[in-house]
């Protein structure tokens, strides 16, 4: 499992269990995290997940831009 699969499971694990610690790893790549939500249906919970967390800063305007798009339309 590379960084960014580990990332995008520690954002899911810890905003369902609730949890506000994490760790944060190096090299993630956030394209490569949004693919993966969309695949499983779970851009919001990444989505509120990273806002918890004060991590949206590290996206680039046009990924998070994507995010929120990708959130408003499913409705999740």
């Amino acid at each position: 499992m590379d960084n960014t699969q580990s990332e995008f499971i520690e954002l899911l694990s810890h905003s369902i269990r609730g949890k506000i610690t994490y760790r944060l790893y190096n090299n993630v790549n956030w394209d490569k995290i949004l693919t993966i939500a969309q695949l499983h249906k779970v851009e919001g919970i990444i989505y509120s997940s990273l806002s918890e967390k004060d991590m949206i800063s590290q996206l680039d305007c046009e990924l998070l831009k994507k995010l929120q798009i990708s959130v408003f339309h499913t409705g999740t």
